[in-house]
């Protein structure tokens, strides 16, 4: 089982809607999306999938020991207005607080939450193993009035008991997502 991400708000003039013949924006057309990938000899275990937007979607899968749910996430970047993060990550709380107890329940995709470090308080939900300029520097951030993606991830999961699972594991910096360049002072994307 693979999670698919469609993610071109990167790029300049996309994933802000297209515009009409008028040139007036057309606020219903979203360039993002998620999905799953999955052998085809997998479809005997699926029992349902649910697009619920073009941010989130689901799949249920039968397995051993009982219903395997794996839910796909795309996450508003942090330039996005705080309201639509702040929406997003109160979804990603009632997610969490709607599935029964029996049911295995896997979060994945694109959270757009750089770490960056961890609070004492925060050991039990995020690892040791963690990329960022530290806890510092997030401080700083909250100082100035930001609301960082990090505090709403952390605090949507501190509600739904689920840890930051990529943070219990050592990677090497050259197989993450951005590491530093050896010998370099600016940071390589995979």
């Amino acid at each position: 089982l693979g999670q698919l991400t469609i993610n071109p708000e990167n790029r300049k003039g996309h994933g802000k809607g297209k515009r009409k013949k008028n040139n007036e924006p057309d606020d219903n057309t979203e360039h993002l999306g998620v999905g799953f990938v999955y052998r085809k000899s997998l479809e005997v275990c699926r029992e349902y999938f649910k697009q619920v937007s073009s941010r989130e979607i689901h799949i249920n899968l039968k397995a051993r020991g009982g219903p395997l749910l794996v839910t796909n996430l795309y996450a508003p970047q942090s330039g996005r207005p705080p309201n639509e993060r702040i929406a997003f990550f109160e979804r990603v709380e009632e997610i969490g607080e709607d599935i029964p107890a029996f049911i295995k329940h896997i979060v994945l995709g694109d959270l757009n939450a750089r770490l960056h470090g961890r609070r004492d308080y925060e050991q039990n939900k995020v690892r040791e193993h963690i990329f960022g300029r530290g806890i510092d520097y997030v401080d700083r951030r909250i100082n100035d009035g930001a609301i960082l993606n990090r505090d709403l991830l952390i605090s949507a999961l501190g509600r739904c008991d689920y840890v930051i699972a990529n943070t219990y594991i050592k990677k090497n910096p050259s197989k993450q997502i951005t590491y530093r360049s050896p010998r370099t002072t600016y940071m390589n994307n995979i």
